[in-house]
Formats: structure tokens, sequence, C-alpha cells
């Protein structure tokens, strides 16, 4: 069993920052896909910025989708 654990009250506060300032801009998109895969060690971008933003640390093999009203997420299963 792993030892990380999320910190769900920040989860949820930095996550609905992000929904609502998405949600003022009155010309943006309709959805945010953010797709994380496999990345070289050494390598820092903005995918793995978010992750470690929104979850404080990253998940490999990720899909996060933010839609106006929820935030659906896929992982694989050994994270």
């Amino acid at each position: 069993m792993s030892d990380k654990k999320l910190d769900a009250p920040a989860f949820h506060r930095r996550a609905k920052r992000l929904m609502d300032a998405w949600k003022a801009e009155s010309d943006g998109p309709d959805s945010l896909l953010v797709i994380h895969g496999k990345t070289a060690p050494d390598v820092y971008n903005k995918t793995i910025a978010i992750h470690l933003w929104l979850f404080g640390y990253e998940f490999s093999d990720t899909i996060l989708l933010f839609t106006k009203d929820k935030i659906h997420i896929t992982t694989q299963r050994k994270k």
C-alpha cells in the first residue's frame, strides 16, 4: 500500500480556484483536457505542474477532463 495521501481540502480549494477562474472567462472553451503519459525523469512541463499543484504529486498515465460543472479523473490502476 502506498504511503501517499491526497490533501483533500487543498485539492478542493485549488480545483475550485481553477474552475472559478475558467468560468470567469466569457470566451473560454467548454472543457479542458489534461493528458499525462510517460515522460523523461528530467522533464518539467505544464501537465506535471498542474498535477503537483492540484494533487501534491504527479500521477503518470492520467487524464483530467474539466467541464463547467465536473472534473473527471482517469488514471492507471497501480497509482
